[in-house]
């Protein structure tokens, strides 16, 4: 299958943002009692690579993704920075933008999973139920909160953390699209996942330059400042949901599979599923088997 290019309306948020929405599809009959999706993208992707998991739903949901601030078409403006509470209210500014009065679904990856989160505390009642694959939800230590560090309107310090290492470090400049996703599909983690998540990542994560060459939408500065931003102390307040949330943890033994089991033992009102066979790349590698479960949890 080909993966469409959909241009994007945009909603505003706050701090002058301007969001990135993609109406990926729905019923034909499609009504505003009918139940949406709302596909919130992990640090450094964009909304477009929802679409091979979103297109196996648009017969039951309208679905919806985003590209959060500092992402794909979400410019970040001058001097806003990329706290994790702002990043929520941009999932915030795109659901009440849309006229619903019926089920208001979110399924998130990584960070994009712990955004929903925030929005649901920023805001309860945002949505109806949550789904999200390894959310970033790391819990503040004692030793983050001595030095200062965490927490909404107390960011922390940026640390030499490995990912934010890994994202300065990060090649942002190809001679074509074509050269990306050659790059990018004969290696690991790309080479894992499925082959349009892919070609969706290359043709909505990157922007074409007026020699021909592409870079990366999600400059490596930015994508450095999200990671080093993590301890936003949304895991202390898990308690507050008063909606469904369920997290999925991979079987690759990373800190996100197993910040996401430890999130579920830590909260009653948490549930947990667990893929062994999957990575924390789970949503792009598995669209088709993960869509029938987010439809099960959202239905059930």
């Amino acid at each position: 299958m080909s993966v469409p290019l959909i241009q994007p309306t945009f909603v505003p948020s706050t701090e002058g943002v301007q969001v990135a929405t993609y109406d990926l599809g729905g019923p034909a009959d499609a009504t505003a009692d009918t139940p949406i999706i709302f596909f919130s993208h992990a640090t450094g992707f964009c909304g477009g690579v929802w679409i091979p998991l979103a297109r196996q739903l648009t017969d039951r949901y309208r679905c919806i993704a985003f590209d959060l601030r500092g992402h794909g078409q979400t410019d970040l403006p001058d001097g806003v920075s990329l706290d994790w509470w702002g990043i929520g209210e941009d999932v915030s500014a795109v659901v009440k933008s849309v006229d619903a009065t019926g089920p208001r679904y979110a399924a998130g990856h990584s960070m994009g999973g712990c955004a929903i989160a925030i929005a649901e505390l920023d805001n309860p009642g945002t949505f109806t139920k949550m789904w999200a694959f390894e959310p970033i939800l790391f819990p503040i230590s004692e030793e983050s909160m001595a030095q200062g560090r965490g927490g909404r309107g107390n960011q922390p310090e940026p640390h030499e953390s490995f990912m934010v290492e890994m994202a300065l470090k990060r090649r942002d400049t190809f001679d074509s699209a074509d050269v990306v996703f050659e790059r990018y599909a004969s290696r690991p983690p790309f080479s894992l996942i499925d082959q349009d998540a892919l070609r969706a990542y290359v043709d909505y994560g990157f922007r074409e330059l007026e020699d021909g060459s592409v870079t990366l939408r999600c400059r490596p500065a930015n994508e450095a400042q999200v990671f080093s931003n993590a301890l936003c102390g949304a895991f202390e307040r898990l308690g507050e949901l008063t909606i469904p949330y369920l997290v999925a943890g991979s079987g690759d033994g990373e800190a996100p599979a197993e910040m996401a089991s430890k999130a579920a033992e830590a909260y009653d009102n948490i549930s947990f599923a667990y893929y062994d066979d999957l990575n924390h790349f789970g949503p792009l590698q598995d669209p088709i088997g993960l869509a029938a479960d987010v439809d099960t949890w959202f239905t059930s």
